[in-house]
């Protein structure tokens, strides 16, 4: 199976997730699902399989709680300049504020 960017934006739409947000992990190496403007920490797993994301390993965000931290994985560098190049397309496609 191939790695599609257009069917990994569409499912981020589909999911109400912010594509945008994703680019954080050019600035910083990790980050947690709701940085990365994720609903649930299942859309960063799907992307994983993708190769999208890849798992950095967790924190802790209280004494009992962790939450995985994902950087970026093999396919980021063609998922960013697939959307960089169809930004605009996609946003006014999906009604998101440009």
């Amino acid at each position: 199976m191939s790695f599609r960017p257009k069917d990994t934006l569409q499912m981020l739409a589909d999911a109400g997730a912010d594509p945008d947000r994703l680019l954080i992990l050019e600035r910083q190496e990790k980050a947690d699902y709701i940085e990365l403007g994720l609903p649930r920490q299942g859309i960063a797993k799907v992307l994983e399989l993708q190769g999208v994301l890849r798992s950095e390993g967790k924190k802790k965000i209280n004494y009992h709680k962790q939450r995985s931290i994902w950087g970026r994985g093999p396919h980021y560098p063609v998922f960013r300049d697939h959307y960089k190049q169809n930004r605009e397309e996609f946003r006014q496609a999906k009604g998101l504020p440009l």
